[in-house]
């Protein structure tokens, strides 16, 4: 999928919302910076002033606009647009509004365009294809950090397990599925999607890509292996035997002063540490 950067030319505002997985790719003319990594004055004076600055993570300017350091940031960045020109890449839908308003109070109108959330697979994950491992890393990572910021909590994980089956659910569904009414489970389903977790077919709702659903899916679910504390529940094997169980531990000291064997007065018990000199006993 293309994604359509615009011309870096002083007076450009463009907002772009791309899922986890989607990247603008090459850029020309614009100069990037990650807001996640670089501090928020590096990263707005990045670059020669006749290149356009392309901020990467732009959910982070709305945390940096609370603090002290931020008192005029939007209306440095309408300055900067009118400059050089300046491309805001973000990936959470209701992040993105935020952004837009913000930055209309301040003076520019931006452009706005965000991926389809058709179910396609992004880009990232296609890469990835031979290398199963990264794909489920990136899967936990894109799962986690969306639940970081939506509401919800673990609320939101039984939906996405009631959502992971094959073909997208009503909000009704997912509301019997959860023992919840359907305006609660609709309530749900909206802050997903406002994290980029869901995606809306009409009047269903199904997990944003199919990958993604893969997390949840109850026969995808990994089984452990058996240890050696860990036993299989069949008739012929009821109770573990005693060669599976870990050795047994070695039998612990006699107390000192026992019949069988005679205390020293000397010796302090073997549970305890020896007693350390006195630093005044002289003899």
């Amino acid at each position: 999928m293309e994604i359509p950067v615009a011309l870096a030319r002083p007076g450009t505002c463009q907002i772009l919302r791309l899922d986890y997985g989607y990247s603008p790719g090459s850029t020309p003319g614009w100069e990037g910076a990650d807001l996640a990594w670089t501090p928020l004055e590096v990263s707005t004076q990045a670059g020669a002033p006749s290149r356009g600055l392309l901020l990467r993570n732009a959910e982070m300017l709305l945390g940096w606009a609370r603090t002290r350091g931020g008192h005029g940031l939007w209306k440095e960045l309408a300055r900067i647009a009118s400059s050089r020109g300046l491309c805001l890449v973000c990936r959470f839908p209701r992040r993105a509004e935020e952004l837009i308003g913000h930055l209309r109070r301040a003076g520019p109108r931006p452009a706005f365009w965000e991926n389809p959330a058709d179910g396609r697979i992004p880009p990232l994950y296609e890469a990835l294809s031979d290398k199963p491992g990264l794909v489920r890393f990136h899967l936990e990572y894109e799962w986690l950090t969306g639940l970081g910021a939506a509401r919800g909590g673990a609320a939101l994980l039984a939906t996405a397990f009631a959502l992971a089956g094959p073909t997208p659910q009503p909000a009704a569904a997912v509301g019997a599925s959860l023992g919840i009414t359907t305006g609660a489970a609709r309530s749900y389903l909206s802050w997903m999607e406002d994290a980029a977790l869901v995606r809306r077919e009409g009047r269903t709702y199904a997990l944003r890509h199919p990958l993604l659903a893969g997390l949840f899916a109850q026969d995808e679910v990994p089984t452990p292996r058996p240890t050696r504390t860990t036993f299989k529940n069949s008739p012929r094997s009821a109770a573990p035997s005693r060669s599976t169980l870990a050795p047994p531990s070695p039998p612990l000291p006699k107390p000192a002063g026992s019949p069988s064997e005679p205390a020293s007065e000397s010796a302090p018990p073997p549970h305890l540490p020896p007693r350390r000199p006195d630093p005044m006993d002289f003899d």
